[in-house]
């Protein structure tokens, strides 16, 4: 298993087992791991849901001050009661909790986004995992949304794309029923292998 380093002006971190970053202007580029998994996103939240709103309905919900289909993820920006920061774990779990600090919280919120960077045009795959309910939305449109109770279990929902060359923003919205919270993503070629021309980009986070 690989391991890489990531430097952050003049600091030495271990990232993650599941690709290699590097630091080019005010950003980590991440290149995915042996199976096109990611070790960090930017997350932003928690938002509590209104009271009275039911469970199932959770996704449905848009913190004020928040236009999902124009978020566009940077470290420190903030968007309606929250900014967004950095996550990363070197197993490639992502653990919400933690990186909000939203321990033993109930019915709320959250966001995890990235730029999707293409290198060249084709059909690509992003496979996640979330505990509980998980949407994704890609450019600004949702791709699938599954909100139920459920535990983490890997590829657990997919995506397939067309992507054309450049940037695409990525969002993760992500519901939290209660206890764990923590989800995973991958993305990968049209044979399911990793692709060295998808890269993960974590703006502001240089």
């Amino acid at each position: 298993m690989r391991i890489h380093r990531l430097v952050r002006i003049a600091a030495l971190v271990v990232l993650s087992a599941e690709g290699s970053a590097y630091a080019e202007a005010s950003e980590l580029r991440l290149l995915s791991g042996e199976r096109g998994g990611f070790g960090a996103f930017l997350v932003m939240g928690p938002y509590p849901l209104p009271k009275g709103m039911s469970a199932s309905s959770g996704l449905a919900y848009v913190p004020p001050g928040v236009d999902e289909s124009k978020l566009s993820p940077r470290v420190g920006v903030q968007v309606g009661s929250a900014a967004w920061k950095l996550a990363y774990d070197p197993s490639g779990v992502i653990d919400v909790n933690k990186a909000l600090g939203a321990w033993n919280a109930k019915d709320q919120i959250a966001y995890a986004g990235a730029i999707l960077r293409v290198k060249r045009a084709g059909t690509y795959t992003c496979l996640f995992g979330a505990d509980d309910g998980s949407a994704v939305l890609l450019d600004g449109k949702v791709l699938f949304s599954r909100d139920e109770a459920r535990p983490l279990r890997s590829d657990d929902d997919a995506a397939r794309m067309e992507l054309a060359a450049g940037d695409h923003p990525l969002l993760l919205k992500l519901h939290q029923r209660d206890e764990a919270w923590v989800f995973k993503a991958r993305c990968v070629d049209d044979s399911l292998s990793p692709s060295p021309d998808l890269s993960l980009v974590l703006p502001g986070t240089t």
